[in-house]
């Protein structure tokens, strides 16, 4: 699942994801509606957006890893160089925006295995 405000980068992300995985893409907006959709959907991987409309992505993060039943979800935080912070969770992996497409399909492999590239 994308989660970002931005559509064009929402878009891009979405169509290099579901290109180069055998993943299903799901995306939404806001850092509310990941809130009340990730629970449901239980997806394998989330893709942040660093600053949201509602909230930043590390609050997002922080609220989703405090329940329970998705407290080991991965999540990848985009973030850019100018809003990087100290405190950034270490539950959560990162990769600076721009980034270049083979880091971000090479952190997707790491975290969610090799098995998710199409054949």
């Amino acid at each position: 699942m994308i989660v970002e405000r931005d559509d064009a980068i929402a878009d891009f992300l979405q169509e290099v994801v579901w290109q180069a995985t055998s993943c299903k893409v799901f995306r939404v907006s806001t850092g509310e509606q990941a809130l009340r959709i990730v629970p449901q959907l239980c997806p394998d991987l989330l893709i942040i957006g660093f600053q949201l409309t509602d909230m930043t992505g590390i609050a997002l993060h922080e609220r989703l890893h405090a329940i329970e039943e998705l407290s080991s979800l991965p999540m990848l935080l985009l973030r850019t160089h100018q809003l990087w912070v100290h405190n950034e969770p270490t539950s959560c992996f990162s990769i600076e925006h721009p980034f270049d497409v083979d880091v971000l399909l090479q952190t997707i492999a790491v975290v969610l295995g090799d098995d998710i590239w199409m054949a």
